[in-house]
């Protein structure tokens, strides 16, 4: 019935309402990202736990993945990308239910390891789809699709700011999800995924592809790119009214600042990746946020540690999904295993490095500690400088 009302309004067959579609699952991955670094202070203020105790959110929304994901994407290859993407998404709609009535750390940190699961299934399989739709200018459909994790990160602290000034009760942020989840779901239904699936395929494909030393070598400045991104949007809210002072509604705010240059840098390198090719993108982007994060460890006020930061999300905005289409040039095959496997790392880095910085955060301020962020970036930046003269 939903499959011919569907039809009958035109979207079925439209790659272009697919693209529209499953972008909507990175603004929801992108809300539910941001609302971490949002409800650190809140979390720490209920349960009594100072910044260290915090940390263990990290590695329970992130240890799981890097088994969850790859794994997500290599049933994609299986069975289906839409079949995989639907069970998802009903998963991560049950838990942000749950997440409503914990009561206890314990039961909160278990949560945000399910959630954190199916999250970044939903996040994978959207990079995925799109690779495999658009297969020519990959690097300017996925700029696109990114553009919308920045949109849901951006307005996440907005709608947060809103839902605790009313409730005073963190939990409610979830509420929120559970609707947006709902929303695509409905929004999914009616989409044909024009992708393709082979039931012969093997878990010996994933030790094939990492056998790739080209590959693996982007895995880790993948892991080092997530890491870093993951790192300022978590710990900035904290880092303000912690180390500086500010309110709570104006580090939300700020984060909300940092999201919005990301949206702006996804659309100005989206239009970018039609001129330049990736490579220099990528050492373009690698360079420049060397730099910039490399001077915040001089930078003790709140105005020029929010400009610096607003620069570190533009240039930061593109190199995550030009790295993804990258990829493609290495290995063509197993689309849904191959990006499976890079966000696997990406979800390495995106739990080791900001539980690091907060080890340290009771320690030294927070934004000296996340300045030593900029050595992935010089990494990053000499292997492709290195790579051309080879």
């Amino acid at each position: 019935m939903l499959k011919k009302f569907g039809q009958k309004l035109g979207f079925i067959e439209n790659k272009y309402y697919l693209l529209f579609t499953i972008s909507f699952c990175k603004f929801l991955f992108g809300f539910y990202s941001t609302a971490i670094g949002s409800l650190l202070v809140p979390i720490g203020n209920e349960f009594n736990i100072n910044m260290k105790a915090q940390s263990a959110i990290f590695p329970a929304n992130y240890i799981g993945q890097f088994f969850a994901i790859f794994l997500a994407g290599f049933l994609a290859d299986k069975f289906g990308k839409k079949i995989v993407q639907i069970t998802s998404l009903l998963f991560f709609s049950l838990f942000t239910i749950f997440f409503n009535f914990v009561d206890t750390y314990a039961i909160l940190l278990a949560l945000f390891f399910f959630l954190g699961i199916f999250g970044s299934a939903i996040n994978t399989l959207t990079d995925a789809s799109i690779s495999e739709i658009f297969k020519k200018k990959k690097g300017v459909y996925l700029n696109i699709t990114h553009i919308y994790f920045a949109v849901g990160a951006l307005v996440q602290p907005l709608i947060f700011n809103y839902v605790y000034a009313r409730t005073q009760n963190f939990r409610s942020i979830y509420f929120v999800l559970f609707l947006f989840t709902i929303f695509i779901l409905f929004l999914l239904i009616f989409a044909k995924y024009n992708t393709s699936a082979d039931s012969s395929i093997k878990f010996s494909i994933i030790i094939k592809i990492l056998k790739n030393r080209q590959f693996l070598i982007l895995c880790l400045f993948f892991a080092l790119m997530v890491g870093g991104q993951l790192t300022f949007s978590h710990w900035m809210p904290t880092l303000f009214q912690k180390n500086l002072r500010i309110s709570s509604e104006v580090s939300n705010y700020s984060l909300s600042f940092f999201w919005a240059s990301i949206a702006l840098g996804r659309v100005i390198f989206a239009f970018l990746a039609k001129k330049f090719s990736e490579e220099f993108l990528i050492k373009l982007q690698s360079s420049a946020l060397f730099l910039i994060i490399l001077v915040s460890v001089f930078f003790n006020s709140y105005m020029l540690l929010i400009i610096d930061y607003i620069l570190v999300g533009f240039f930061i905005a593109g190199i995550i999904p030009i790295v993804v289409a990258y990829t493609s040039k290495i290995h063509e095959d197993y689309i849904g295993t191959r990006i499976g496997l890079l966000y696997a790392f990406g979800s390495i880095g995106a739990f080791v490095i900001p539980t690091i910085i907060g080890l340290f955060a009771d320690m030294i301020e927070i934004y000296k500690a996340i300045s030593a962020i900029s050595i992935f970036f010089a990494f990053i930046a000499f292997y492709f400088f290195k790579k051309d003269k080879a």
